[in-house]
C-alpha cells in the first residue's frame, strides 16, 4: 500500500523480528546496552583509531544505532564491509 509508507513509514523490522522483540525479556535489551556503552567507552578513552562492534541480530542493531545516534552522535562515522 503506497499511502501506508507515508502515514506508517517504513519499518525497522519485518513482522516476524518485531514480533521476536517484543517477547524478549526488556532486561536483556537493557543489558546489551549496558555493554555496548561500557565498551564504546572504554574504545573513545583509547588511541585506537577504529573498532568493530560484533554481529548482532536486528533487535540488537536496532538498540546499537538507537544508542550511538543518542549518545555517541559527535563521533559516530558507520562503515559497512557488507553492502
Amino acid at each position: 500500500d503506497f499511502n501506508k509508507l507515508f502515514r506508517s513509514g517504513i519499518p525497522f523490522l519485518n513482522h516476524e523480528q518485531e514480533t521476536q522483540a517484543r517477547s524478549l525479556d526488556p532486561h536483556k535489551g537493557a543489558s546489551f546496552i549496558a555493554s555496548l556503552r561500557a565498551d564504546l567507552a572504554a574504545f573513545l578513552n583509547s588511541s585506537e583509531g577504529c573498532t568493530t562492534l560484533p554481529p548482532v541480530d536486528g533487535f540488537h542493531r536496532m538498540l546499537t544505532w538507537r544508542e550511538l545516534n543518542g549518545v555517541f552522535k559527535e563521533v559516530l562515522r558507520g562503515e559497512r564491509d557488507d553492502v
